[in-house]
């Protein structure tokens, strides 16, 4: 059978196709010949070299470990410049403390002057009264909204 194959294809080659064939054997024949003479007999055994397709799954997720790996690394790097940031900051506003505190003569290791703590203590004192009231008006004098409705009576509910 396979010799019928082979005098059908024979009978269908023409000459250029015969030549170009001929020319890739004596080429790999050339090439087992070179290989021969470095390593012996053993050039012979040897299978011819034939590209496979790629892993193209591997390939993939080893490319999107590489970009995770990299995105890590850029957020470790911002965390800490961020971190660096807060802390030199935080400096800064000690020193910035410290020299109001100098400026003012204010030795007690407070940042508020007396006007602040004044106003303060106000505002307190009106949310402590308002909310010992129970007139909701608490919420706007502590700063924390509108303020709420006044609670209905149980007459609404039972009239």
């Amino acid at each position: 059978m396979a010799s019928k194959a082979f005098d059908n294809a024979q009978k269908a080659m023409d000459a250029a196709t015969e030549a170009r064939l001929a020319y890739l054997v004596m080429q790999d024949a050339l090439q087992l010949q070179e290989r021969a003479v470095v390593e012996g007999v053993t050039a012979y055994n040897r299978k011819p070299v034939q590209r496979e397709r790629p892993n193209e799954r591997f390939l993939h997720r080893t490319i999107k470990s590489v970009e995770f790996a990299n995105r890590r690394s850029q957020e470790d790097e911002m965390w800490h410049r961020r971190q660096l940031q807060l802390e030199r900051e935080e400096r800064h506003g000690r020193q910035r403390s410290a020299r109001r505190q100098r400026a003012h003569g204010n030795t007690s290791g407070t940042d508020l002057d007396d006007e602040e703590l004044a106003r303060d203590a106000k505002q307190r004192r009106a949310a402590d009264e308002a909310h010992a009231q129970g007139s909701g008006l608490h919420w706007l004098a502590c700063g924390r909204g509108r303020a709420l409705p006044p609670a209905p009576s149980w007459s609404t509910f039972l009239g």
